[in-house]
């Protein structure tokens, strides 16, 4: 196995490359790469990417204010739900305060102090006037 590690130290070293050949370099004496990115290439190259820039700016800045509009629109709906739900509650109230009034009426009118209770300012205790309201029905 030493044989053939030395054969191998021995072996010449790889001669450098040569230089290029006069016809191949450019006015300043450099020659072009071989992939393509002279400097036109990389202008047109930096001109596509800050196109693409723009473009992604454009499509960001819509994209923000098509959230902007959704938050708003979930926020009016927000408030709809809550004067739909005050609304039911205030309706509940009231047919529970008319129905309290004919059963008041019809079981004895000369105990009542004639005068009716104002069925707005009745608040309820619990929450669940919707619930009840929609098992009821």
């Amino acid at each position: 196995m030493s044989d053939t590690a030395a054969s191998v130290m021995l072996l010449p070293a790889a001669k450098p490359a040569a230089p290029p050949a006069p016809q191949a370099t450019g006015k300043r004496g450099r020659t072009p790469a071989p992939d393509g990115n002279s400097v036109r290439g990389r202008k047109g190259a930096i001109t596509e990417l800050e196109a693409q820039v723009l473009r992604k700016v454009a499509e960001l800045r819509l994209l923000s204010e098509q959230n902007q509009r959704l938050r708003d629109r979930s926020r009016m709906l927000e408030v709809v739900i809550q004067v739909r739900d005050q609304q039911a509650q205030l309706l509940k109230q009231m047919l529970d305060s008319a129905e309290e009034e004919e059963g008041g009426s019809e079981a004895g009118a000369a105990g009542g102090s004639g005068k009716e209770p104002d069925p707005a300012l009745a608040m309820p205790v619990g929450g669940d006037g919707a619930a009840e309201g929609g098992a009821g029905a």
